[in-house]
């Protein structure tokens, strides 16, 4: 199966990044549906994604990077969780790379959805499934479904003319140099 999803992501993302980083319920977190980085010895599971920089371009002037994500495993959040752990989370997500007291102040304290939004400046978060690709389960033939980029997406960053980069595996990312992938700081 092949799962090949687009993202705009805060910062700038300045080389492919590998990353594998078990996964499970956030530690400390009040949101019960929240994941984030969890030993797999305290029941995280296993999760890997190949993330790489497409394209760049500003937010409300602030950097932002058009990124392509291949998750290797499927995990609940796993390309949200994963982005938010290298430095990069996805723009208007309402519960990864946000205090998350923002996300409960709609559900605990009647703060309306459309105010996080505004805040955000976005009304969804900017990750799209651009393409599926699986064997039939019928005919065994594999069938590939492609969705465009998004009009209000487009309307931040466009895509390139082939949104889709190489194949070949992304570098091991370097828990000992955390910043590489996050490129230069101001």
């Amino acid at each position: 199966m092949v799962k090949h999803y687009l993202a705009l992501v805060h910062g700038t993302l300045a080389v492919p990044v590998h990353v594998d980083v078990p996964i499970g319920a956030a530690i400390g977190s009040r949101v019960r549906i929240k994941m984030g980085p969890r030993p797999v010895a305290e029941g995280g599971m296993l999760a890997t994604t190949d993330v790489e920089p497409l394209a760049y371009g500003e937010f409300r002037g602030l950097p932002i990077t058009l990124v392509s994500a291949r998750p290797r495993t499927g995990r609940q959040h796993q390309i949200r969780v994963h982005l938010e752990h290298v430095g990069h989370p996805v723009l208007g997500d309402k519960l990864y790379g946000i205090d998350e007291s923002a996300f409960l102040d709609v559900y605990d304290h009647g703060r309306l959805m459309g105010e996080l939004e505004a805040e955000l400046g976005l009304g969804r978060h900017a990750l799209h499934a651009h393409v599926l690709e699986l064997t039939h389960p019928g005919t065994r033939e594999r069938v590939r479904f492609t969705a465009p980029w998004p009009a209000e997406l487009a309307a931040i960053l466009d895509l390139p003319s082939s949104p889709e980069p190489a194949r070949s595996p992304c570098p091991p990312a370097r828990p000992s140099t955390p910043s590489d992938p996050r490129g230069p700081r101001p």
